[in-house]
């Protein structure tokens, strides 16, 4: 870019050249004219943003959500738990990208029953490694019925 544009070539010419964009361009030949080479191929630093959520307040989300879910709801959905967030004031103000990144990142997924801690009172729907019960007079099943050959 910077070759080019010391050739005379217009911003348009160079970006279309390159591949870029016309304000990319002129943002790399405005670093060079103001710092120099080192600074014009570098892109400036950008600010990060404060955390929404301390540490104390996912916690006490994440404990939330691991447990039953409102009277009168099957499951946690997004929009219930910052409703819930809100009402319970864990948090004055919290929006649903904000739960959802918090849910990702700590792998849950409160609408799948198996992904949820559940008080041993309640009767589990799987067995603790995951799969479903037997009945007690089921009888197995013939090997490799039911599937496609592969």
């Amino acid at each position: 870019m910077l070759q080019m544009l010391d050739e005379g070539k217009s911003l348009a010419a160079t970006a279309a050249a390159v591949g870029s964009a016309v304000p990319s361009v002129r943002r790399v030949g405005e670093r060079y004219l103001a710092a120099g080479v080192e600074v014009a191929l570098k892109d400036a630093k950008r600010p990060i943003p404060p955390r929404k959520l301390d540490a104390r307040q996912e916690a006490a989300i994440v404990a939330m959500v691991c447990g039953p879910p409102p009277e009168g709801r099957a499951r946690w959905t997004i929009m219930l738990i910052v409703e819930e967030c809100m009402k319970r004031k864990l948090v004055e103000q919290v929006g649903r990208e904000t739960i959802r990144v918090l849910l990702k990142n700590h792998a849950l997924k409160p609408w799948r029953e198996k992904n949820v801690v559940r008080s041993p009172d309640r009767r589990g729907v799987r067995r603790t490694d995951g799969r479903r019960p037997r009945h007690p007079g089921a009888t197995s099943r013939r090997v490799g019925a039911g599937r496609r050959p592969g």
